[in-house]
């Protein structure tokens, strides 16, 4: 419960800092948009979501579920691949590092891309990595990396609109 407490302080953090830096731009008045998805009706069935600490992910796990989306986790890069191969996923979502490796989830999005070239992949790490990784990233494939919660969400194209 403790943790589950502490995910949704930081998202919470994560929701004002992001309306924080929109009424900065709304001030300056060269607002460039915010993705904002504020309807999770999925069109988006399934997710495969790889990371070796999948508890740290939980509330955003659940909150996707609620939506009636389905989760499935992988531990690794291998079980990663193995899930893919063997069901149809609409989009992957990884963390960056894992003990195989500090760019496990680049690795696994070239091995994803080796497969399947379309399917939407999105990393969610922490800060550092969202940052000094995120050009390495795009190359190998990744649609977006981030360390928020919030922006995660609304990347995920589960929207109508999206």
């Amino acid at each position: 419960m403790e943790e589950a407490s502490e995910q949704q302080r930081r998202i919470l953090d994560d929701i004002q800092s992001k309306l924080a830096e929109l009424e900065k731009r709304l001030t300056k008045n060269d607002a460039a948009p915010l993705r904002v998805n504020n309807s999770l009706t999925p069109s988006t069935k399934r997710i495969l979501w790889v990371d070796d600490q999948p508890k740290n992910n939980s509330f955003l796990v659940a909150l996707l579920e609620d939506r009636g989306v389905k989760v499935d986790v992988a531990l690794s890069t291998n079980e990663g691949i193995e899930k893919f191969k063997s069901h149809s996923y609409d989009m992957i979502i990884s963390d960056m590092g894992r003990p195989e490796g500090g760019k496990a989830g680049i690795d696994l999005a070239l091995k994803i891309r080796s497969v399947d070239p379309q399917v939407p992949f999105f990393i969610f790490c922490g800060n550092w990595a969202a940052r000094n990784l995120h050009q390495e990233s795009l190359q190998a494939g990744v649609n977006e990396i981030t360390s928020s919660g919030t922006t995660l969400l609304s990347l995920l194209p589960l929207s109508n609109g999206n």
